[in-house]
């Protein structure tokens, strides 16, 4: 789709917001986030560079203002507080309440990872295993999660789009609240709004993720420090471009997908680990497709108390086949993988992404 040069001028803002933010925080690392928009703008050949550079100052100083009244706060972690002060009560706490009072402990712990992000030393185990197997992603809520339930939702509601949309808006918002409007599922959220209030203007799909990300980077520049936000970017925009390529075979697709997304994350991991799985395209190829059925599982059925006993052995099987997994395991150690290392691997795999299209 062609795009518009309002959009143009946003890829360029959101490269410049993250630059600033780098000299805020000082962190080399963080420039990752500003390769793809700028590579998008210099393929697009955006006009009127003056228009481009007026609109990158003021994303300049809105940040550097936002930043000294905010600090490294976000300024939707107070909306959560301000909810439950309004309704006098806390709804994720009372929902996490009762599932560690209705299932053992193993079993609650692992449905309150999945559906919360809430980890305790009981499930800590399994969650390390997923990072030595380099799919953490998979079990962190994010646009993955979000994605699962709005093709679920857009199944259901098929033959009425615009109540399918309104759905989808509320559960996300409603699930926001329960995350506390992390970074991760605040930028879903305003891709979904985005997405409706521009249905039907050219705007393309990576301007729509673009968009968002000034708006999170704004209202809460230290952001961009987070790990999970920075992958769900990543993965975000190559899964779009590689959409856009309109691969016939579907296996091929998922497959380019899975492992694009492993070497568009690649760095994180290795600066959360230290070491990569060898076999990390085909584990998130696996547990891509097991978490999604997970996922939505828990989702429909961590309520009903009386499934107690198929909800852990669920549970058990799932957690036995990450031990299976990861006791044939193979990582490897990478040591000063940081800085400059970083910005030029991500952009060289960035160009390799991107001449997909001449295969």
């Amino acid at each position: 789709m062609k795009t518009n040069k309002p959009c143009r001028l946003f890829a360029f803002f959101y490269f410049c917001v993250i630059f600033i933010t780098v000299n805020i925080f000082l962190t080399y690392w963080s420039l990752l986030l500003a390769i793809i928009p700028i590579v998008y703008l210099i393929l697009t050949k955006p006009k009127r560079w003056y228009l481009i550079i007026a609109c990158g100052l003021l994303g300049v100083g809105a940040v550097l203002v936002i930043y000294h009244f905010v600090g490294t706060y976000g300024v939707f972690s107070h909306l959560s507080t301000w909810i439950e002060k309004l309704i006098h009560v806390n709804l994720r706490q009372t929902i996490v309440n009762y599932v560690n009072n209705g299932y053992d402990i193993r079993t609650a712990s692992f449905i309150n990872m999945i559906l919360f992000n809430v980890k305790t030393t009981v499930i800590y185990p399994v969650y390390n295993h997923m990072i030595d197997l380099s799919v953490v992603y998979l079990i962190v809520v994010s646009g993955f999660h979000i994605a699962i339930l709005k093709k679920l939702i857009n199944w259901i509601f098929y033959k009425h789009r615009k109540i399918a949309n309104i759905i989808n808006l509320v559960v996300i918002i409603f699930y926001s609240y329960l995350l506390n409007f992390a970074t991760s599922i605040l930028r879903v959220l305003l891709m979904h709004i985005v997405t409706l209030f521009s249905y039907k203007r050219k705007v393309s799909n990576i301007d729509r993720v673009c968009i968002p990300g000034i708006f999170t980077i704004l209202v809460c520049p230290s952001c961009c420090l987070s790990y999970g936000f920075c992958m769900s970017y990543f993965c975000t925009i190559v899964i779009i471009y590689l959409v856009s390529l309109n691969i016939v075979n579907k296996l091929i697709m998922q497959i380019l997908i899975n492992s694009c997304c492993v070497l568009i994350t690649l760095p994180y991991v290795i600066l959360m680990n230290g070491k990569i799985s060898i076999f990390a395209v085909i584990n998130g190829f696996v547990f891509s497709y097991l978490f999604a059925v997970i996922f939505v599982w828990c989702l429909l059925t961590f309520w009903i108390i009386w499934i107690a006993p198929l909800q852990a052995a669920i549970v058990w099987l799932v957690i036995q086949i990450v031990n299976g997994f990861f006791l044939f395991n193979t990582t490897v150690i990478i040591n000063n993988f940081n800085g400059w290392k970083i910005i030029c691997y991500q952009i060289i795999c960035s160009l390799l992404i991107y001449n997909l299209k001449w295969l």
